[in-house]
């Protein structure tokens, strides 16, 4: 019976820890193709002369969501 207990404890204990340093899911803005520029400077120029293309990432998300606040 103790090793019974030992054993639930044991998975107990390691699914807590799993869920512990599970990563925070983030919404992030990102200036390129390979999702790797979050920051950039703004360009010289005169107003709305300058396009350039964002992309909006959601990461570390595990179901579907309709809308984000």
């Amino acid at each position: 019976m103790k090793r019974v207990f030992a054993i639930g404890l044991t998975l107990c204990l390691l699914f807590v820890a799993g869920a512990a340093i599970a990563q925070t899911p983030y919404i992030m803005v990102y200036y390129d193709d390979f999702y790797t520029v979050g920051n950039k400077d703004c360009p010289s120029g005169p107003p709305g002369s300058i396009l350039d293309s964002v992309y909006v990432v959601a990461q570390q998300f595990n179901r579907w969501f309709v809308s984000v606040e």
